[in-house]
């Protein structure tokens, strides 16, 4: 009989979990579309209404889907509100072009107005109030489609005084690339079918606020837009006030379209991560449980932890098996639509970024949307914040390693814009370092942590499990992550190194302006832990984040653009969570780096194109010159451009460069 570790059970309970809930999603979905619609007297009037259509951006598909709001097959007076916070957006060129085709009657156009809050739609709908004439609105996001009846179905459960806003379900249509049809699987195969199981269900309460009506005079017992402008989810906020008056929601069996527009891998991920951020957001607990439902990406997860033999194998097929069956089923039947179909082959890779999207949610404070970067609180409020100046540091790492290497430093930073570097406190030329530094007042020296490939500050009969053969730290990286992961000995091992270096460090005399780590080591998750407990009794005052925005770097690399986001993707929990560590401690670090993925390639014109794009907050650029070629870079950095990135960094380009970026030269340790 083939056993089954803890780790494989593990594994195998959220692939079954997530097995058996697409099949409850198809049943709670066939349930909830099929159910007799509920029974309402006549009603004696159609009530007039305003349409409330926040717009921002020219998307695609634009004027279809506003049109499909005017020509509504309505009994009564009805007004379409477009309102743009922005008098300069693109898309007001069309909105006019609207408002003369139905006439004022029809259309009215809204411009400008105040910002309330960060959350740009609720101030855009705020906007749009001010002008609407009739007292039953219906909030229709600028990508949504409707029918021709959809004013008459959104709108009739109104009649009864007892309920407080009315939804109706939206799909996604009009992929027109992968990225949009990674989205459209998101909305028809997880947003979807997650809600008409919450619904059948009675999980969570809801409020889709790309399509809900409701009555003025409620809106202005919640506070209006007003009082949902500092929240992500401002729909959930919404019908949550709107629930606690007593009043109840209604949810239609009833279908309009939205219209998905992703043009890059940046994009896409942005918008995945964001999706996830708004469930955590509306619903901490479940959206933290939900984990135990992704059943793909844990069953391919058994498969390679069992080394792919039959029982992993046929697990994974099993689950990925059921899952495309009952998306394809749901979308047939339930969602009633094609377009998955056709998009139903990159359903387990959506899946697995889902799980990798999820964690990210789990700990990252940043949301993205529509070109905006928003910072969260635990509560998922939006943080109103003060726009960021641009500082810049630039770092040379390795100091210490080898003469060449200390010769490049300060000749960068005499004639050049380096005014940092990171000591190496064990290597051969770390003396040579400090003498170089002492002689330059203004270099500012961090300790650079050594934990894999290199010389320990300890004798390596204090350090095994740290040391090769040789007696130097290890230079197989994962299986000294591995290692002091899941060894008690190994940890205690290496807090003892890591307390060596930074006393070596103290004993030089030089004050110590950051931490950063070898390789970007001091990312592990156990690594900070003992370097931040550690750091404490050196007053430790900054540390390096090894953050690099995918998108800007791509675009000033003109390379790697997939490789690039997805790298940033894999680190976001990690990086999340050394940052959150860090504010808790009370160490500055900086908001973000680049030479992650340029790191011995870092020339001028890439230098140039990488500040004329500089995001705002604190910006790291590291190198690693040298004025020559010698054995210790030869055997550990065999293909960098040493030399090359000396010319880079005294070259009058850079500087002009830096100059133009409008960025302050400083250092980590004096943020």
């Amino acid at each position: 009989m083939t056993s089954i570790s803890p780790f494989d059970i593990a594994l195998l309970l959220p692939a079954v979990g997530g097995t058996v809930y697409a099949l409850l999603c198809l049943l709670a979905g066939l349930w909830f579309m099929r159910r007799p619609a509920r029974t309402l007297e006549p009603l004696h009037a159609w009530p007039a209404v305003s349409v409330l259509k926040p717009v921002c951006g020219l998307e695609k598909d634009l004027g279809m889907d506003l049109r499909s709001a005017c020509v509504q097959d309505y009994p009564a007076p009805l007004q379409v509100v477009f309102s743009v916070q922005d008098s300069a957006d693109p898309a007001l060129p069309l909105l006019r072009a609207l408002e003369r085709e139905f006439g004022p009657e029809r259309v009215t156009l809204a411009v400008g107005g105040p910002r309330l809050g960060p959350n740009g739609k609720a101030s855009n709908l705020a906007l749009a109030l001010a002008h609407a004439r009739h007292d039953c609105l219906v909030i229709s996001d600028s990508d949504i489609h409707v029918p021709p009846d959809y004013l008459q179905a959104i709108v009739a459960p109104l009649s009864d005084s007892r309920v407080g806003y009315v939804c109706t379900l939206y799909r996604a249509v009009g992929a027109r690339n992968v990225w949009d049809e990674l989205e459209l699987l998101t909305v028809n195969t997880e947003l979807l079918p997650n809600f008409v199981f919450a619904r059948a269900t009675r999980a969570a309460p809801a409020c889709i606020g790309a399509s809900t009506a409701l009555r003025r005079e409620t809106l202005e017992r919640i506070g209006g837009f007003e009082a949902l402008a500092s929240h992500l989810v401002e729909d959930y906020e919404m019908g949550k006030r709107i629930r606690a008056l007593g009043l109840r929601a209604v949810f239609l069996p009833y279908l309009v379209d939205t219209t998905v527009d992703l043009d890059s891998a940046s994009s896409w991920w942005k918008h995945h991560v964001y999706w996830e951020q708004n469930t955590r957001a509306a619903n901490p607990g479940g959206a933290t449980a939900f984990v135990l439902v992704r059943g793909v990406p844990f069953a391919l997860l058994f498969a390679l932890a069992r080394g792919l033999d039959p029982l992993g194998l046929g697990v994974a097929a099993t689950a990925v098996a059921v899952r495309l069956v009952c998306a394809a089923l749901f979308a047939r039947w339930v969602a009633r639509e094609s377009e998955t179909l056709r998009a139903l082959w990159l359903l387990p890779l959506r899946d697995v970024a889902g799980l990798a999207s999820w964690a990210v949610a789990l700990f990252s404070r940043t949301a993205h949307w529509r070109g905006r970067e928003l910072a969260l609180d635990r509560a998922g409020r939006i943080l109103s914040a003060p726009a960021r100046e641009r500082a810049l540091v630039i770092t040379g790492d390795d100091f210490g390693l080898a003469v060449p290497v200390n010769e490049a430093i300060e000749i960068a930073h005499r004639r050049g814009v380096l005014g940092s570097a990171s000591l190496m406190v064990a290597e051969p030329a770390a003396g040579d370092a400090v003498e170089r530094a002492r002689r330059n007042p203004g270099l500012r020296v961090g300790l650079h942590l050594v934990v894999c490939d290199g010389h320990p500050a300890l004798p390596p009969n204090e350090i095994p499990a740290l040391v090769d053969a040789s007696g130097r730290l290890s230079s197989h990286v994962l299986r000294t992550s591995f290692r002091v992961f899941l060894s008690p000995g190994a940890r205690r091992q290496l807090a003892r190194e890591l307390r060596a270096q930074f006393e070596a460090f103290a004993r030089t005399g030089l004050a110590l302006d950051h931490v950063d780590g070898h390789g970007h080591l001091h990312l592990h998750p156990i690594v900070s832990k003992i370097a931040l407990r550690v750091g404490r009794d050196f007053a430790m005052p900054a540390m390096r984040v090894p953050r690099e925005p995918g998108g800007r770097s791509a675009r000033a690399a003109r390379r790697g653009w997939v490789s690039r986001q997805l790298a940033q993707a894999l680190l976001s929990p990690w990086v999340a969570l050394l940052r959150r560590r860090l504010r808790r401690a009370g160490v500055r670090c900086n908001d973000w780096i680049f030479g992650l993925h340029d790191t011995g390639h870092m020339r001028t014109a890439l230098l140039a194109r990488l500040l004329a794009d500089l995001p705002p907050g604190t910006t790291e650029i590291y190198f690693h010159p040298a004025t020559r070629r010698c054995p210790e870079l030869d055997r550990t950095m065999p293909d960098y451009e040493h030399e090359r990135e000396l010319e880079t960094l005294t070259s009058a380009v850079l500087r002009d460069a830096v100059i133009a970026s409008g960025a302050e030269l400083r250092s980590l340790g004096s943020l």
